[in-house]
Parts: structure tokens; C-alpha cells; sequence
């Protein structure tokens, strides 16, 4: 604990006199040896029964709305009881099956998992000064029920095969498994919407699930009967699970907005990677909840699975009374759920004797529950079973069980008041928690420090200004990367076009070969030149040294320089290659020879790409555009020269021979360029020191390499794909490809101006003007996706008529239209946000979001409708399109709202510190 001095202490204790103190008094500032006395001020000492008066009172305004919040939580459930009961009683019991694990297996783990919240949050909320301990425990939360989420949906997805090994009815187990899949959906949804209840619980606020599920509730309940049992809508059993699916998503949506509307975003400070740091703090409170509720709720489960040997009607009879009971049990959790975190409130607050007296008064209204309870089980069990079902057999097997439920109720109430209690105390351990420390110094400036020199150098403009200047800045320098790209990509659409005149042959054989150079040679010369982008734009505004910017400049070319000589032996022998995996002896021979000749070509090509971006990094955006627009009609009037005129034209040779010319000069226009610009400023000689530590920049790099390359691979296994739908779909899917790397250039041209641009910016600590730059980019990238996608729809059929006169070539082209459309716009902000990642150093971030999406959703998915769904082409289209949306989605979540553009800088520093070609490096800021 922090020790104050004793003027603290004594202004602390005038001022408790002079206020009072209630349950929101901070207390960590209280010495340990002083405790006793802290307690003995803020403690009642008003009698037992006014005391007791006072927390019924208390529960009748507060845990009220908890026990309301939880019945009509549970009424979700006990609507779709209702509404699948009268379908009869397989789909009765399959969905009996299906909620016994998905209570095991999701909903109890979840509970656990967040019962933690109910200590940490509690406490932290009247026990620290810094309200946003709240905040960063709700984080913990989250990060928890996430991590249950990732590990429980594929047991869920599988949920059918595992009843089927226990020996389950085949329909039932069917029916329990397709409901656990469509669940999956509302798993994490209802996850955090507990959580967030939990967090506003936690400071009081109690009204707000109350209020959310008030409004969904009605919805649920009739959506429930429409999309089950009607028979204009009715989809029967599969209805129910969707439904659940809905409004949980509702509930979430609802919650969120209740709580950024209230005073709970003064306990909120944002997102922090600090909350991963020492999870198993969380965990060791967590874990136990999750024993306890897991270790309860198996054996009422294992009661449910039991049942299930017995007959559909047994089963069934188990279902309608174990609804019932839990039904009864809600007005005891929900009182639960209102004394734990108002007992954490009392225990941060020093007032032991009255959180006793809260818990004595919790667990007399749990036993006065657990009576009426009885009472009404007793008398209006038969009319209460009518309810559920008409069915004679079931209402037989029902009313035999209400004896033992009578006993049941009051015992188990008494059991969930009591475990709250115990989460409220979290044994004493919670207070050990608050004094977490999240700061971390990097170099040898101190956090105080840095954010004195962030706020001297960041912007102070209004966002609005900030952004019109970004605009302004995007037009100039972000136009000039954009064109040179269009004039580098038009290098290689030059050549096809040259070589399609040759035949079909020869057109398949440089498809197949820039296939194999993009894979080999391209994709990872741009993942490894992606390291630049970070080191380069980041050392030339924070560093004194501006010769660290060629310093990377260097490490850059080295490491292209080693991929050279990796790759040059496979690009050497790909024809036998080519050969192995059973391609067309002629096409694999012309594309062996094309690749051979291209090995000349692959060194200048990456050295000029190396120049380019070490120029970008220092703003210098037109060297690569002037020279590019100087070299492309130099280019394109060779190829038709060299290929296809009569008089000098050498055939399929010409394509690779061109691009070796064409490289070179590249290369010497843009050293001339660099030789006669400022960038000689930046550049320090050659120097040995650039090879040692080069495990620094491939951590940068290798993943950068990964991203693209799992990209391109992506795109090259969907050509794979198309080619056994036949020649007219192949040309179909050719074309609109080609169409969307056209508009692809211009965001892809966006990202790479906004990669140096958001390295100098966070180089120079300006992380506001940053996020603002990143911002615009989004949404021109955003912009340009809209133009793409009404010119793809508009002008369609025009632009195909350009490509091919084939009608069935134009008809397969047109069918690919509509998934285009939502192609392009992920596909640009894709591009924009790889680079916004790889300008603040995040290229290991960005491989696993785009592994996660390509090959864990999009490559399934493609597989799934394309082949499984014989939608053909459309269907592996709209596969990578679902890959795409999930990876754009996924970078906007991280950069939005995980990353802290201030921690940032401080990363930024400790790059440069580790990366530098001395012991020390002179920080400009």
C-alpha cells in the first residue's frame, strides 16, 4: 500500500469530517497499521435491526432489478421451452439435451470466468482513487470469456458426433447438434453482455440490464412464437436457436449503448495491453468460480443425460421441472447477483459489520423465496405443468417429481445467495489486485517525460482541421504512390496483353510464370522491404542521426539480397518444378524459360523497390512516380516491339527480356534520383554494423512475408479452383480479377503513402495526428472501394466487352459481378490497414488477422460453397470475399481498439534503441 506523509493524513481526516464518507470513498491511500481506525470511522454503528431496515430497503430498489434482469433473461429460454414444446416431444428433449451443454459447456464457464468481475470490479470501484481499475478489470473480463469463447465453439460445432459416441438417440442428438451450431452465434454476444452488466453493476448501476432486456424481452417472446410455431413464418426447431441468436446480439448492442450513455465511462480508460499482463491474477479468483459453477450445473446435467435413457417422455417431464426450478432460482441468483457486488462495495469501503449485515439479510429473503417457492409448486404444479405441455405421459412423469423439487427450490436458492456472498469477499484477495502497475519506462525517458514531449509536439487542432490537412497531404503525396504503382502494374498487364496474341499456350504459360514469381520472388521482396516502412519513417523523425534512416536503408537491401540468393536456384529450376506436380510439358518448358530469363530481372526490381520506399520514408513521394512514368512508355512500346511486330519481334522471349531492361533502368533512375535529392543527407556510408542484430529487422519482416504471401497464395489457390469449372469460368474469373487489381492499385497506392506517413508521425510523438492520418486513409480507401464498386455495377457489361467478345465468357463475368462489388471495398481497406500496422510496427499482428481470416474462414468457406454448395466460381468468390470482410473487420477492431497510439511512441523508441547502429541513440523528442 502507498504510504502517505502525515499532512495527507491529516487533510484526509479533516475532510472525512467535515463530508462523511460513503461506498464510494477512495481507501488505498490508508496505511495498513492505520486500517482498524479507517474501519471503525467509516463502519455503521447504527443498530442491527435499523441497519437491516436499511438493506432491505436497499434490496427492495436494487436487487429488484437484478431479479427482474435475470427473469427475464431467462424467459428467453423458457419462450423457447414453450414454443418447441408444443412440436413435439423429440424436439422437446433434443432441445433439453442441446441446453445441457450448452450450460456445461458455454453458459457455466462464463459465469465463472466473470464472478471474478464481481470482486475485482466491486472493490476496486470504492477502495482505489483511479476509478478506471474498474475499467481495466472489465477488460480482464472480457480477454477471459473470449478466450472460453475461442476454445468451447469448435466442441460445440461438433457437438452432434460427441452424443452420438455416448450412445444418444440418432434423431435427437441430430437435432441437439444442428441447435448447438446455430448457438454458437449467440455464445459470445450473451458472454459480453454479462460482462458488461456485471462492470455497471459494479458501480451501482443497476437499472441497466433491467432496462435493456425490458425492451428485448417482448421481441424475443414473439419472435419466439413466429419463427417457431407459426404457420405463415414457423421454421420450426431450427427457429429457436435463431432466434436466441438475435436477441442476444440485441442484448449486447443495447447494454453498450446504455453504458456509453451513463457515468460508467468515467471508470473506462481505454483499451490496454497491459490488462494480458499477469492474467493469472484474474485466473486464480476465476478458475475457482468456474469449478464451482461447472461442478453444480454437471450434476444437474449429468441428471438431464441420465433422463435421457429413460424415453423422450421422461426427458421431457425432467425439462419442464428443471425449467421450473430455475425458473424459482432466478429471484435468488438475481438477489445474488445485486448482495455480491454491493458486499465488494462495503468490504472496499472499510464497513465489515455492514456488509455482515447485507449478507444476513440476503440469505432471509433467499429462504422467504425458497418458501413461496413451495407454496406455489404445491398448489399450482398440475395447472403450471398445462402450460408446458397437453401431453398425458409427459404431465405424469412431471408431477412425479414435484416432492422433491418442494425441497429443492429452498436449498438451492440458499446456494446461489451464498456463492455470491463468498464472490463479493473473493477471500480477502482482491486488494492485492489494485495496486497493478501498468507503466513501463522505455529507453531513459520516463513516462512523465514522454507525455510531456507528446503533448508538446502532437497536434492541439481540432479534429476537423487536423483531418482537412490530412486530406490535403493525401492528395499530394498519396496520388503520386498511387500512379506509381498503376505505371508499375501496367508492366506486367503490357505483357499479357502482348503474349495473349501469341495464343493460348503462350498466355497460360505467363499466367503460370507470374503465378510462381509472385509467390517465390515478389511477395516476400515486399514483406521483407515492409520492415522499412516501420524503421526507416520512424528513425528520420525520431532520431537527431539521420543517417539511422540508410542505416535501415542498408538492412533492407541486405535482406533482399539474401532472398536473391535463395530464390534464384528455384526460379532456375522451376520447369523441372513445374514438371513434378504434373503441369503440360509445354507450358511448364515456356514458363521455365521465362522464369530463368526473370532472374535477371528479380535483383534490380527489389533494389529499386528498397530505394523507393527509403525515399517514401523521408517524404520524398515523386522519385519512384517520375521515374516510373519515365521507363512505363519505354516499356510498353518494347514489348510490342520485341513480342509482337513482325520485323523485330523475338515471341515469348521478348515478355522476360523486356522486364530484365525495364528493371534496370528503374533501378539507375531512381539512384540518380536519390544521388541528386536530400536523401544524401540521411545516408552514412555503407556499414558492417548493418549486419549484426539482422534478427531484429526480420522480426519486422518475416511476418510482413507471411501476410503477403498467404495473400497472394490465397489468391492463386481461387485460380486453382476456377480452372476445374472449365475454360468459359476461368476467363470469367481472370477478367474480373484483373478488374479489381486495377482499383486495388489505388488503395494499395494509399497504403503505401500512409505507411511512412504514420512512422514519421509516431516518430516525431504526434500519435493524435496519427490516428487522424490512419482515419483518413480509411476513409478515402473507403471512398475509392464505393467509386470501384458503382463503376463495376454501372459500367460492367461495357468494361468485359474491352476484355473478351465470348458471350459465355461475358456471362460467367457478369455473374461475378455482385460479389465483386463487396470485394473491392474490403480488398482496399485491407490494404490501407496492413499499412497503417505496418507503419507503428505491427506486421506480427497483422500475419495472424489475415492467416485467421484467408485460411480459417475463407479458404473453408470457398471450399464449402463452391464445391459442397456447387455454386462454382460465384461460390469460392464469395469464400475469399468472407475471408477479406473477416480480415478487414479484424485489423479495424485491433487498430481501433486495441492499440494506444501513445504506447506507440514509447515502442517506437525502443525499436530505434535496439536497432541502431551504436550503443546509443540522440532522441530528437
Amino acid at each position: 500500500m502507498e504510504i502517505s506523509s502525515q499532512s495527507q493524513q491529516s487533510s484526509i481526516q479533516e475532510t472525512h469530517e467535515s463530508c462523511g464518507v460513503d461506498e464510494a470513498t477512495p481507501l488505498l491511500h490508508m496505511p495498513l497499521s492505520e486500517l482498524d481506525i479507517a474501519i471503525s470511522k467509516h463502519d455503521t454503528s447504527e443498530s442491527y435491526v435499523y441497519a437491516a431496515k436499511r438493506e432491505i430497503k436497499w434490496i427492495a430498489s436494487s436487487s429488484s432489478l437484478t431479479i427482474l434482469t435475470l427473469l427475464l433473461e431467462f424467459s428467453f429460454y423458457t419462450a423457447n421451452v414453450l414454443a418447441v414444446g408444443h412440436l413435439g416431444a423429440k424436439e422437446l428433449g433434443a432441445m433439453t439435451l442441446a441446453v445441457t451443454c450448452q450450460v456445461i459447456i458455454g453458459m457455466a464457464p462464463t459465469f465463472g470466468l466473470l464472478s471474478a468481475m464481481d470482486t475485482f470490479c466491486s472493490t476496486a470501484y470504492t477502495a482505489s482513487r483511479d476509478k478506471t481499475l474498474v475499467g481495466f478489470h472489465f477488460q480482464r473480463g472480457i480477454i477471459a470469456v473470449c478466450t472460453h469463447f475461442i476454445l468451447v465453439a469448435p466442441i460445440l460445432w461438433n457437438a452432434e458426433k460427441l452424443l452420438l459416441l455416448i450412445s444418444l438417440d440418432p434423431e435427437i442428438a441430430h437435432l441437439s447438434g444442428l441447435y448447438l451450431r446455430i448457438h454458437i452465434l449467440s455464445t459470445l454476444p450473451f458472454e459480453l453482455f454479462e460482462a458488461t452488466k456485471r462492470y455497471l453493476q459494479a458501480q451501482g448501476i443497476m437499472r441497466a440490464g433491467a432496462i435493456v432486456t425490458l425492451i428485448i424481452a417482448p421481441i424475443h417472446w414473439i419472435n419466439s412464437y413466429v419463427f417457431v410455431r407459426s404457420s405463415s413464418f414457423g421454421m420450426g426447431f431450427v427457429g429457436a436457436p435463431i432466434v436466441n441468436a438475435l436477441s442476444n446480439w440485441s442484448l449486447l448492442v443495447g447494454i453498450l449503448l446504455y453504458a456509453c450513455n451513463s457515468r460508467a465511462t468515467e471508470t473506462w480508460g481505454g483499451w490496454k495491453l497491459s490488462a494480458f499482463r499477469n492474467m493469472w491474477a484474474y485466473y486464480r479468483l476465476a478458475v475457482p468460480s468456474v469449478i464451482t459453477l461447472c461442478a453444480e450445473w454437471v450434476s444437474f446435467e449429468l441428471l438431464a443425460l441420465g433422463a435421457s435413457y429413460f424415453g423422450a417422455y421422461q426427458l421431457a417431464g425432467q425439462a419442464i421441472m428443471f425449467n421450473t426450478v430455475a425458473l424459482l432460482y432466478q429471484l435468488s441468483n438475481g438477489l445474488g447477483h445485486g448482495t455480491s457486488p454491493r458486499i465488494g462495495n462495503l468490504i472496499g469501503a472499510a464497513k465489515p459489520r455492514q456488509a455482515r449485515i447485507t449478507a444476513d439479510v440476503s440469505i432471509l429473503v433467499s429462504a422467504l423465496f425458497g418458501i413461496m417457492g413451495i407454496l406455489f409448486l404445491s398448489f399450482c404444479g398440475d395447472w403450471w405443468i398445462s402450460v408446458y405441455t397437453n401431453d398425458p405421459y409427459v404431465a405424469r412423469e412431471t408431477a412425479k417429481l414435484v416432492p422433491v423439487v418442494c425441497i429443492f427450490v429452498m436449498s438451492d436458492g440458499l446456494n446461489g445467495v451464498l456463492s455470491a456472498i463468498l464472490r463479493g469477499l473473493g477471500r480477502q484477495k482482491a486488494s492485492a489486485n489494485i495496486f497493478f502497475d501498468e507503466s513501463t519506462a522505455l529507453l531513459r525517458t520516463s513516462s512523465s517525460e514522454l507525455d510531456i514531449a507528446i503533448s508538446k509536439h502532437d497536434t492541439s487542432e481540432s479534429y476537423v482541421y487536423a483531418a482537412k490537412r490530412e486530406i490535403k497531404w493525401i492528395a499530394s503525396s498519396s496520388s503520386l504512390t498511387t500512379l506509381t504503382l498503376f505505371l508499375e502494374f501496367s508492366f506486367y498487364t503490357v505483357n499479357v496483353l502482348s503474349i495473349g496474341h501469341l495464343g493460348a499456350k503462350e498466355l497460360g504459360a505467363i499466367s503460370l510464370a507470374l503465378t510462381c514469381q509472385m509467390i517465390i520472388a515478389m511477395a516476400p521482396t515486399f514483406g521483407l522491404l515492409s520492415a522499412m516502412d516501420t524503421f526507416c519513417s520512424t528513425a528520420y523523425t525520431a532520431s537527431r542521426d539521420k543517417t539511422l534512416v540508410g542505416f535501415h536503408f542498408q538492412r533492407g537491401i541486405i535482406s533482399v539480397c539474401t532472398l536473391f540468393v535463395i530464390a534464384a536456384p528455384i526460379l532456375w529450376n522451376s520447369k523441372n518444378i513445374l514438371l513434378l506436380v504434373m503441369q503440360d510439358a509445354d507450358i511448364a518448358h515456356l514458363s521455365g524459360l521465362y522464369l530463368r530469363i526473370h532472374i535477371l530481372s528479380m535483383l534490380p526490381f527489389a533494389l529499386f523497390e528498397a530505394t523507393k520506399r527509403y525515399l517514401q520514408a523521408q517524404g520524398i513521394m515523386r522519385a519512384g512516380t517520375i521515374v516510373t512514368m519515365i521507363v512505363a512508355p519505354i516499356h510498353w512500346i518494347n514489348s510490342y516491339v520485341f513480342v509482337r511486330s513482325s520485323r523485330f519481334g523475338i515471341g515469348f522471349v521478348g515478355a522476360p527480356i523486356i522486364n530484365v531492361f525495364s528493371n534496370c533502368l528503374l533501378l539507375i533512375g531512381i539512384l540518380l534520383y536519390a544521388r541528386n535529392s536530400r536523401a544524401t543527407e540521411t545516408w552514412g556510408g555503407w556499414k558492417l554494423s548493418a549486419f549484426h542484430n539482422m534478427w531484429a529487422y526480420y522480426r519486422l519482416a518475416i511476418p510482413s512475408v507471411i501476410t503477403i504471401c498467404a495473400y497472394w497464395i490465397c489468391i492463386e489457390l481461387l485460380a486453382l479452383g476456377v480452372s476445374s469449372f472449365g475454360a468459359n469460368q476461368l476467363a470469367g474469373h481472370a477478367i474480373m480479377l484483373n478488374s479489381i487489381a486495377c482499383i486495388y492499385q489505388m488503395s494499395n497506392g494509399f497504403g503505401y503513402s500512409t505507411s511512412p506517413r504514420i512512422g514519421n508521425l509516431i516518430g516525431a510523438a504526434k500519435p493524435r495526428q496519427a490516428r487522424i492520418a490512419a482515419d483518413m486513409s480509411v476513409l478515402a480507401s473507403t471512398l475509392i472501394g464505393v467509386a470501384g464498386t458503382l463503376f463495376i455495377s454501372l459500367c460492367g457489361g461495357w468494361w468485359t466487352q474491352l476484355y473478351t467478345d465470348d458471350p459465355n465468357v461475358a456471362r460467367e463475368t457478369a455473374r461475378l459481378i455482385p460479389v465483386a462489388c463487396l470485394l473491392i471495398v474490403s480488398d482496399g481497406l485491407e490494404a490501407v490497414l496492413s499499412a497503417i500496422l505496418r507503419g507503428i510496427g505491427r506486421q506480427k499482428a497483422n500475419a495472424k488477422i489475415l492467416v485467421l481470416g484467408y485460411y480459417v474462414c475463407g479458404v473453408p468457406a470457398a471450399i464449402y460453397l463452391g464445391y459442397i454448395k456447387h455454386m462454382e466460381t460465384p461460390g469460392l468468390w464469395w469464400g475469399l470475399c468472407t475471408g477479406m470482410v473477416v480480415v478487414s473487420s479484424l485489423q479495424i477492431i485491433y487498430i481501433y481498439l486495441w492499440i494506444d497510439w501513445k504506447d506507440e511512441v514509447r515502442l517506437c523508441l525502443l525499436r530505434l534503441k535496439d536497432n541502431s547502429a551504436s550503443d546509443t541513440v540522440d532522441i530528437a523528442i
